[in-house]
């Protein structure tokens, strides 16, 4: 190899492979695959199993700061006997509570149902043949 090409030596599963590419190519590959990997290291982290899926800023915020000592875990009790386990803060007032269980709920249906899809099909068949071709209206 001469010195004027941009050849670099890439390892694979196969072996070592000459790869000609231009070195910013190879650096930010490289930085991919480094947060990447930093990524599914923190995604598979026992301290962050509590995290959400797609976590909001807030939520974070109390996570981080129920660690520290800053918010507090509150377990509600419902009456079938299940249980809600929710992050709020210190200073959370009793609205902040009511959005962090609703949200809770929320996103216990969603991983238990899935994405769910509402049709208009079957009350739309209920409409009179007369009314079909104007537009509904809200009253």
């Amino acid at each position: 190899m001469d010195a004027s090409t941009n050849s670099t030596m890439v390892e694979d599963a196969a072996g070592i492979v000459d790869v000609n590419t231009s070195p910013e190519y190879n650096a930010s590959i490289v930085k991919k695959t480094k947060l990447h990997f930093t990524v599914e290291a923190l995604l598979n982290d026992p301290i962050l199993l509590d995290v959400t899926k797609n976590p909001t800023l807030s939520e974070v915020d109390t996570l981080i700061n129920l660690e520290l000592g800053g918010a507090m875990r509150i377990c509600v009790l419902k009456l079938d006997g299940t249980s809600i386990d929710v992050a709020v803060m210190n200073c959370a007032l009793v609205k902040d509570l009511k959005l962090a269980i609703k949200k809770k709920v929320k996103d216990m249906e969603e991983t238990m149902m899935g994405h769910r899809q509402i049709s208009c099909q079957p009350s739309l068949q209920l409409i009179p043949p007369h009314f079909q071709d104007e537009s509904i209206r809200a009253d």
